[in-house]
């Protein structure tokens, strides 16, 4: 009798936890798992794994469908919450044409873009480490910083991300973004890294369209008012920006592979640093016109140069700084790679010193090899091609009989 109590008392609480199991965890009819502003709110959370409260986190790998807008604009410091927060791998969410909704407003046109109540807040977020979320099928607009943030592997489609306070989407390491509409972003609309492919995108009215990796592909987009349209990813094609082919925006800055005393190959002067710019892109194939980062007494890059207003890419596709203004500012962190690739696209070795008689801001220094004329008495300034800080312009002021590199910048 007493063992015949037991299979019932066990039975009875079995029956208990899978009842309040299903009760935390409400399943569609096809077993999606389903989530609301009003279980997002609820003291027990969506499902189990979820606390409670933003973000609804997704603790295991499955299919979860909105049921309803996500809405955040109601909790404290609201730009810096976070609507849904994915620590799975292989999380798959529908938005099911809902949307998640923050506090952020950003407004103007063509690019020149003004957001306000920013802060760290994501619409989805996927921490680093976690891999193969799908995003798909709904609108995220005003989260404090991106709309969506996968960290690898992952998938974005049918997204309308618009006035978020950062990036719109953020699709790192083997990810594909397609079929989307990204618009109004803070800073950029879409983002990709690591060998990811970006396909059939409407993205307009973003300060920078679409950033990549070198490893990157996009194709078959449509860009419009974005100032920065695509910098670095490889064309495959069909792509169209502001009604014309080739949206690549870039402009390339190499070290010269050559190097010469402070004559600069005899020819001397700026026409002599300018004349070893030329031919070391003829000798690489590289199209544009190429111009020494060097001053006179009388000239500088600051007087001469045109202000880019894309970024400055090193021949290996790696970004050096994303405008002339980010270049000649933001020290001590002045770059944000070293400008030691040379017009081949290899890292070069010693010698690492390179001519430029030019401080950080573009502006000439006192030590210029009489103008670039001297290739042998004193003295002319340097920079360390291996350095990001101010070393990259300038670090010393060697004899003028020294061999050193000269840097060449797009214009």
């Amino acid at each position: 009798m007493a063992a015949r109590r037991e299979q019932v008392l066990g039975r009875a609480v079995l029956t208990v936890v899978l009842v309040l199991g299903f009760a935390a965890s409400p399943r569609a009819g096809d077993g999606v798992l389903e989530i609301n502003q009003a279980c997002a709110l609820s003291p027990d959370g969506c499902f189990i794994g979820d606390a409670g409260g933003f973000p609804v986190t997704i603790p295991a790998p499955g299919s979860y469908r909105l049921t309803g807008n996500l809405d955040v604009r109601g909790q404290a410091g609201a730009e810096n919450v976070t609507a849904i927060e994915i620590v799975a791998d292989n999380a798959h969410i529908d938005l099911a044409g809902f949307e998640i909704r923050g506090p952020t407003v950003c407004t103007g046109s063509s690019g020149d873009i003004s957001c306000v109540q920013t802060g760290t807040g994501s619409g989805v977020l996927q921490p680093n480490g976690t891999s193969g979320a799908v995003v798909r099928n709904g609108a995220i607009e005003g989260m404090g910083r991106h709309g969506i943030r996968l960290w690898s592997s992952g998938r974005v489609e049918g997204i309308l991300a618009r006035g978020n306070g950062d990036v719109g989407i953020v699709a790192l390491d083997g990810s594909i973004v397609a079929g989307n509409t990204v618009r109004r972003s803070g800073t950029r609309g879409i983002v990709t890294s690591g060998g990811s492919l970006v396909t059939a995108n409407a993205v307009r009215n973003n300060p920078w369209g679409i950033s990549m990796d070198p490893t990157d592909a996009f194709s078959h987009n449509v860009l419009s008012q974005n100032p920065v349209r695509v910098t670095v990813g490889f064309d495959a094609g069909g792509n169209v920006c502001d009604g014309a082919t080739g949206c690549n925006d870039e402009k390339r800055v190499f070290v010269t592979n050559q190097v010469s005393m402070g004559n600069l190959t005899s020819i001397g002067g700026l026409l002599g640093g300018d004349t070893m710019c030329t031919n070391a892109a003829n000798a690489a194939g590289l199209s544009g016109t190429y111009l020494a980062w060097i001053s006179t007494s009388t000239e500088s890059p600051a007087a001469r140069f045109t202000r880019s207003t894309v970024p400055y890419v090193r021949t290996d596709g790696v970004v050096v700084a994303n405008s002339y203004a980010d270049l000649t500012s933001g020290c001590p962190s002045c770059l944000r790679a070293p400008i030691n690739v040379n017009e081949f696209g290899a890292t070069i070795g010693a010698p690492f010193g390179t001519w430029t008689g030019t401080a950080v801001s573009g502006t000439g220094s006192f030590w210029h090899c009489n103008s670039w004329q001297n290739g042998s008495g004193p003295n002319g300034q340097s920079g360390n091609a291996n350095s990001t800080g101010v070393a990259w312009t300038a670090e010393d002021t060697p004899n003028c009989d020294q061999s050193l590199r000269v840097y060449c910048f797009e214009q």
